[in-house]
């Protein structure tokens, strides 16, 4: 039985390639579209692994990001901190300078007024000895002398002039 009717045949060889399409249908479905659909559904699987691999490096590095920061702002503070305490000791340190310069400018100022003191007693002493010394000049030019009672008085009078003008300068 063989109908014609244009390009389609109806015979034994449409039933030949109806069975032929069927059974390449069936080999490209198990070795090829199987295959494919795996390597496709595999290839997807691992894109969305990749997707969230990247999402929880990404969550990772932000979560890294944040702890830099914060050691960032921490050694920011230290620093201030560190700042801080050196300008402290600096100022105690200037505070210690200054004390000792003091300390060192009124031990030079005890022992300029002591030295002052043993000046001022060396000239009094010698001041002591020079009234003793003209004293004694005194008495020997009263010993030398027969004296009246006008030089004597005169004596006296330069006596004590000298020996008071003396005293007025101690």
């Amino acid at each position: 039985m063989v109908l014609r009717s244009g390009l389609v045949q109806i015979d034994y060889t449409l039933f030949f390639q109806i069975i032929n399409t069927i059974i390449l249908y069936f080999l490209l479905r198990r070795f090829l579209f199987k295959p494919v659909t795996e390597f496709m559904a595999s290839r997807q699987n691992a894109i969305v692994a990749s997707m969230k691999e990247a999402e929880a490096k990404n969550a990772e590095a932000d979560q890294l990001r944040l702890e830099y920061q914060k050691k960032l702002e921490g050694a920011h503070e230290e620093g201030r901190k560190i700042i801080k305490d050196a300008s402290k000791r600096a100022e105690e340190r200037a505070g210690e300078i200054i004390a000792q310069a003091q300390e060192e400018a009124s031990k030079i100022k005890d022992r300029a007024a002591i030295e002052i003191e043993r000046e001022r007693q060396k000239a009094a002493n010698q001041m002591k000895e020079e009234v003793a010394a003209l004293a004694v000049l005194a008495a020997g030019k009263i010993i030398d002398k027969s004296l009246d009672e006008n030089s004597h008085d005169k004596l006296i009078k330069e006596f004590i002039d000298e020996v008071g003008e003396t005293t007025w300068w101690n």
